[in-house]
């Protein structure tokens, strides 16, 4: 079982990791994350694979997959970094590829609805609701 310490350090580490990563794309400011899900994946430094949503203070919405690139160049200049899933894609050669890591729109995606319980909390914490 974790300690409250270690989940309060990994949490600490996660949201860091992220606010710099989603710095990277030009997403500065609050952030707020809803629809997270492990994808059961160790990485580097303790973290895990993972999808998700952020909303962001202007209410834009990305959706984004934790992982590791073993390409990606490291702030310290060495091989391997994680990424947002920039490189990562879904879909079919017939309905498209998309990044992992792109803007979406509610009602064009299909998600968030915007009733959805987590994307309304997210909309709270942000104060955009």
């Amino acid at each position: 079982m974790v300690n409250t310490e270690d989940a309060e350090k990994y949490r600490k580490y996660h949201d860091e990791l992220l606010t710099s990563l989603f710095e990277q794309h030009g997403i500065k400011g609050r952030w707020a994350e809803f629809a997270g899900s492990n994808e059961g994946k160790a990485l580097p430094g303790g973290l895990e694979s993972e999808s998700g949503k952020i909303l962001i203070e202007d209410g834009r919405i990305f959706s984004f997959w934790l992982d590791w690139d073993t390409e990606k160049t490291a702030p310290d200049g060495t091989k391997g970094w994680y990424t947002l899933g920039e490189n990562l894609f879904t879909g079919s050669a017939e309905d498209g590829k998309f990044a992992y890591f792109r803007e979406i729109f509610p009602g064009k995606t299909g998600y968030p609805k915007l009733d959805d319980e987590a994307f309304l909390a997210a909309k709270k914490k942000l104060g955009l609701a």
